[in-house]
């Protein structure tokens, strides 16, 4: 995302990175010159996630859709 000149970044969501058995995700905001740079990863090892493990996942992806909702603030 290209910031617009005479703007700076106040506030981006925090970085996020989770490991389990069964998947990896990371998911990353950074402020390089004028731009913020978004990255995502979900690496899913097996392609499936136990059912033992199941309740963590749920806690994981709870923990991402707050992530997701967290916004970006620029200031002028």
């Amino acid at each position: 995302m290209n910031i617009p000149e005479g703007y700076t970044v106040k506030k981006i969501p925090n970085n996020i990175s989770i490991n389990t058995t069964d998947y990896e995700i990371a998911i990353t905001y950074e402020v390089k010159a004028n731009t913020i740079v978004y990255r995502k990863v979900f690496n899913f090892k097996e392609g499936i996630i136990k059912k033992n493990d199941l309740e963590t996942a749920k806690k994981n992806f709870d923990t991402i859709k707050q992530l997701y909702a967290e916004q970006i603030v620029l200031i002028k």
